[in-house]
């Protein structure tokens, strides 16, 4: 075995062994730029992150047909969440465990954990009447907890609404039947 120590659990040493260099060699001069005295060896992580990026961007900016399944996935994810910002522009910790698993929730997690920021313009969910509000904003505002975030999401996908106006009433003050019984918008119930 190469420089007579094995590697510790967790590290990342069949690159740098690919590479000809010792898997006990100090990481942080592996990764280190070559005018640092480092072996000038790219971070994996931070190759991933920058091809994601990448991919995001170009396909997006060029309006590929992959750019158009970005941006419905997108704007997918958005009304998933049920908020008033696009996915990219959103906290993971506040909306995260609303999307679903796919590949832009990871991109999403990954810029997040370096603080980058990507803005990326998107039609906002419609509101239906003055005074109107997203039901999820209200209830983030409210500081919900994630996992009754979590249920409440649950809630308003099963009654297939986005805002206040269409669990109540015309005038506003109170919750519909319908509603209040559990049944999803748009189906009437016979009394």
């Amino acid at each position: 075995m190469p420089c007579g120590r094995r590697p510790k659990p967790g590290r990342p040493s069949s690159v740098p062994n690919k590479a000809g260099v010792c898997r006990s060699f100090p990481r942080v001069v592996v990764f280190a730029p070559l005018k640092y005295q480092g072996l000038g060896i790219p971070h994996p992580f931070a190759l991933q992150v920058f091809h994601h990026l990448s991919v995001l961007m170009r396909h997006l900016a060029n309006r590929t047909k992959t750019g158009q399944y970005l941006e419905a996935n997108l704007q997918s994810h958005q009304l998933e969440t049920g908020t008033s910002f696009p996915l990219l522009q959103q906290e993971p910790t506040n909306t995260g465990i609303l999307a679903s698993e796919t590949w832009l929730k990871r991109v999403w997690i990954e810029l997040d954990s370096l603080g980058i920021r990507v803005e990326i313009s998107s039609p906002p969910l419609s509101l239906h009447c003055a005074n109107d509000r997203l039901l999820m904003d209200i209830f983030i505002d409210a500081l919900v907890g994630q996992e009754d975030l979590l249920w409440l999401n649950w809630c308003r996908q099963y009654l297939q609404v986005t805002t206040l106006s269409e669990l109540t009433t015309a005038d506003g003050c109170s919750l519909t039947a319908a509603s209040l019984a559990g049944h999803p918008s748009g189906h009437f119930v016979a009394s």
